[in-house]
């Protein structure tokens, strides 16, 4: 049974849009905001993959954390290896130097703290820190018996929040920006996620209450996806505002998106299914739309439509490529070593309830 959320997925879709239109000059408006495609992603990422193992707890009434990152690691690595490969080889095709501790920094995750190839992997090291992040504190909150204990994974995540924000708050005051010191480092921005955990665990555990308080609380979830959304359009992503508060209220406002769309059966809409289908492989195509887009684009405006006229249909082009790559990429990398995961190390445990609609098998 597929057991895929197309709300959800139909969100991934506008996150890596987003995050294209960010790269791709469309307009000034889009390429100020596109940014902000990532934090939707962090935001649907700790809701998802946090949902995996609250789900195999109360199937099993304990986690397997090594088969838990095992399986991770078959739906991240493989597609990022390919194109670590393909940015490898554009590079000694183009005569450019390589530098091996650029090639490390990617292969050892830590990207978002030193010099790298993929100039958007960066955000792939902060998910990855807060899966291992994520089995530490479950694992110890099972061993003390606190996992289903609402105080304490509340204030938990609610400490974590506030600390990252009181490091931007603080890193903002005494320093001027810089990418790598105020918007990569995973101490600032894992909040994101963490708050899409906090929902997902009150999703797992406190179903009732949850569904309870989405439909008394649409207005106020209504006025935080206002005020998060909002922020973007007048403050840039490095200005005081935005990277201190304003980082948070959008991690909010994704939150309230995601509560109010997971359920919906509005995105089964025959006119909604083929955004939610690239959403599907929204993964791939984030990893490819740096380079292989651009470089078919190019190579059509070279040898094809050469006319300056005819630049917004190579800025097609480019973001169609970008999709059929990305697709591409996931059918023939991806896909079969999900598959090879699934033979060797499939998931364990029995349901011992029902729910309307698993919307963790998304995130596989």
């Amino acid at each position: 049974m597929n057991n895929r959320s197309a709300g959800l997925d139909f969100l991934r879709c506008v996150a890596v849009v987003l995050v294209m239109f960010r790269h791709y000059h469309v307009s000034n408006i889009t390429t100020q905001i596109g940014w902000i495609g990532v934090d939707l992603f962090f935001v649907l990422s700790g809701f998802l993959v946090s949902g995996l193992l609250f789900q195999e707890y109360q199937q099993t009434r304990k986690i397997k954390a090594g088969r838990f990152l095992i399986r991770r690691g078959f739906k991240i690595y493989p597609a990022f290896w390919a194109v670590l490969i393909i940015h490898l080889g554009y590079f000694i095709y183009k005569g450019e130097e390589i530098m091996p501790e650029r090639v490390l920094s990617e292969l050892l995750f830590v990207q978002n703290f030193f010099p790298n190839i993929i100039g958007i992997s960066w955000t792939l090291a902060i998910e990855e820190h807060f899966y291992f992040l994520l089995v530490f504190l479950i694992m110890i909150c099972i061993k003390k018996g606190f996992l289903e204990n609402e105080k304490v994974i509340v204030g938990t995540c609610i400490a974590i929040l506030c600390i990252c924000l009181a490091l931007r708050v603080y890193l903002n005051i005494i320093q001027p920006f810089n990418d790598w010191t105020h918007f990569y480092p995973t101490y600032l921005r894992i909040d994101s996620l963490v708050f899409g955990m906090m929902i997902s665990w009150f999703y797992h555990f406190r179903n009732s209450s949850y569904a309870a308080f989405l439909a008394r609380q649409k207005i106020f979830l209504l006025a935080a996806i206002i005020a998060g959304l909002s922020l973007p359009f007048f403050f840039p992503y490095n200005h005081f505002v935005m990277n201190t508060i304003g980082l948070s209220l959008l991690y909010m406002a994704f939150g309230a998106i995601i509560c109010m769309v997971q359920g919906s059966k509005a995105f089964q809409s025959k006119w909604l299914k083929p955004l939610a289908y690239v959403g599907r492989y929204s993964y791939s195509i984030y990893l490819v739309h740096l380079l292989c887009g651009p470089a078919v684009a190019n190579a059509f405006r070279t040898y094809i439509f050469t006319s300056p006229n005819l630049e917004w249909l190579n800025d097609t082009i480019n973001f169609l490529s970008n999709i059929g790559i990305g697709i591409a990429l996931s059918l023939l990398i991806e896909q079969p070593f999900l598959k090879i995961r699934d033979k060797y190390f499939p998931k364990k445990g029995r349901k011992v309830f029902n729910r309307e609609a698993t919307q963790v098998e998304v995130a596989r």
